[in-house]
């Protein structure tokens, strides 16, 4: 992509919700552009290879309904009171399967 003094982007039917719910959020010193390139900047350094790919997200796979391992133990709350049965059956499952990781992961180094 080739970067210029100003770059076009196009908002579409997929994208026009998402660009009005970072409208929303925007802090009244940040131009738009500013806060498109921290929120691109912050995916970029959770998501470098480490993480989830963008590519996964167009499948259902991937689920956006969970905070963060790391967030604030209220944000979990609030998440986990408002999942479907189905939702904290998975989210179970993937809460024991990163346990047994770290667990391995600390017998061999201790």
């Amino acid at each position: 992509m080739n970067f210029r003094k100003t770059t076009t982007i196009s908002v579409g039917d997929k994208t026009k919700p998402i660009f009005e719910s970072l409208e929303k959020i925007r802090p009244p010193h940040l131009s738009f552009s500013l806060l498109l390139a921290i929120c691109a900047d912050e995916y970029v350094k959770n998501h470098s290879g480490k993480n989830s790919k963008i590519t996964e997200f167009d499948s259902n796979l991937v689920s956006t309904k969970f905070p963060l391992l790391m967030a604030t133990m209220e944000k979990w709350r609030v998440c986990v009171g408002s999942l479907s049965n189905d939702d904290i059956v998975k989210l179970q499952e993937r809460v024991t399967q990163v346990s047994n990781l770290a667990r391995r992961e600390v017998s061999k180094r201790l």
